[in-house]
């Protein structure tokens, strides 16, 4: 690590690849829904927390469990209004755009440090390629269902 800044780009992109494996953990944490999943754990994702912003009208029982009022046993009777809240409320999507842009700064972080190829290609495509394929697929997806 010769050059100026280069210790703290490598920090910075570790940073950025912690960060995005740990947001897909958490959505794929939120759309399971048995006793690992974080809403029955009362986790506060990134997902949740958006969720727990939107939720009032929606989906109601969502904060009434989070604050106490209801049991699990309750909320888990609703688990079919709350996948349907799930897939409707944009929570999975604005996660996946904040997962996005960590991902464009990990990119740019790695297009800046100094490496050796092919070695810098291959740690990229095992760090990040599994994120940056399943993004552009969704987002061809999503691109698709616009009219």
């Amino acid at each position: 690590m010769d050059e100026p800044g280069t210790e703290s780009g490598f920090d910075e992109l570790a940073d950025c690849i912690g960060i995005i494996a740990q947001i897909e953990n958490d959505l794929n944490d939120l759309i399971r829904f048995d006793l690992k999943n974080d809403l029955v754990q009362k986790k506060r994702t990134l997902p949740i927390l958006y969720m727990l912003m939107h939720c009032d009208e929606e989906f109601p029982v969502l904060r009434q469990y989070y604050e106490g009022a209801l049991s699990r046993e309750y909320f888990l009777r609703h688990k079919a209004a709350c996948l349907d809240f799930i897939d409707s409320c944009g929570c999975v999507e604005y996660t996946r755009v904040i997962q996005s842009l960590y991902l464009d700064r990990a990119e740019r972080l790695w297009n800046g440090l100094p490496s050796v190829s092919p070695w810098k290609e291959a740690w990229k495509e095992l760090t990040l390629g599994p994120f940056a394929g399943r993004l552009a697929m969704e987002n061809q997806q999503a691109s698709a269902r616009i009219p």
